[in-house]
């Protein structure tokens, strides 16, 4: 995940939906607590979130990553069909050789006669 994850959302007191009741807990209906695994930390940090704010900040990353996922795909694709192509070019080239060498073979012998014939 992307550093900006890492940091709260929730405006608290800033607020319009903030609210605390006499026990002390949070009223809001927008407030979630999340815990995020730190890298490098065996402890996990707990953010107060926005949920809205962090949903769409997910949302926005998960969307970058299927953005590069795509780029990474075509990317590959275009180099598969460029493989293609040459391996294509030298099947070509490859029976372009082996009918010149059968024509070559092929002129001190009766005009019926094949290479595979011949090879038997």
């Amino acid at each position: 995940m992307i550093k900006r994850e890492l940091e709260p959302t929730c405006m608290g007191d800033q607020c319009p939906f903030w609210a605390v009741d006499k026990n002390d807990r949070v009223t809001c209906p927008l407030f979630i607590q999340t815990i995020w695994s730190v890298k490098g930390s065996n402890s996990p940090k707990v953010i107060n979130d926005c949920a809205p704010k962090r949903n769409t900040m997910l949302l926005m990353d998960y969307s970058e990553r299927a953005i590069g996922i795509q780029q990474d795909y075509e990317f590959q694709r275009d180099k598969y069909e460029k493989v293609l192509v040459k391996v294509s070019d030298v099947f070509e080239e490859m029976k372009k050789r082996n009918e010149m060498l059968e024509k070559n073979l092929c002129l001190d012998q009766p005009d019926n006669v094949t290479l595979t014939e011949m090879l038997e």
